[in-house]
């Protein structure tokens, strides 16, 4: 017979919801994540000016294109192809 079969059921997360409290970042934590958000979109904006303006419409045109398949597919409730 196994074990493991009648061994209680432990539940790993916390049964109550935390207080807001808890929740609630520290001011250091909300200044680091303010600059590490700050040098994310500084890095996307400059990798974009590296890549010549005709590139960059085409992966925008391509991304679109991406977009409006899904909602179709999404719409029609087909399976969709692997990419």
């Amino acid at each position: 017979m196994n074990i493991t079969q009648d061994a209680p059921i432990r539940a790993s997360l916390p049964t109550h919801p935390p207080s807001p409290s808890q929740v609630r970042p520290t001011l250091i934590d909300r200044m680091a994540m303010h600059i590490g958000l700050r040098l994310l979109l500084w890095g996307r904006d400059r990798s974009r000016r590296r890549v010549s303006s005709e590139a960059n419409a085409r992966a925008l045109l391509a991304q679109d294109v991406r977009h409006a398949y899904d909602l179709a597919v999404v719409r029609t409730g087909a399976q969709p192809t692997i990419r």
